[in-house]
């Protein structure tokens, strides 16, 4: 949490060379507002990965 909040405003809105489904740029910023399916990443992306995963061990 120490280096996220470290980050300037400039790195932390500085466009990546990947893009959101969208077409926008990523950003650090981005990341941290992302949702899928109305849920935080971790909520939502990130759980059904993990039980992905899960499911292939």
């Amino acid at each position: 949490m120490g280096r996220t909040e470290a980050l300037t405003d400039e790195v932390w809105e500085h466009p990546t060379p990947y893009r959101w489904g969208n077409g926008t740029p990523m950003t650090v910023g981005s990341l941290f507002d992302y949702t899928y399916q109305g849920e935080t990443h971790y909520g939502g992306h990130a759980g059904e990965i993990e039980e992905w995963a899960r499911s292939t061990t």
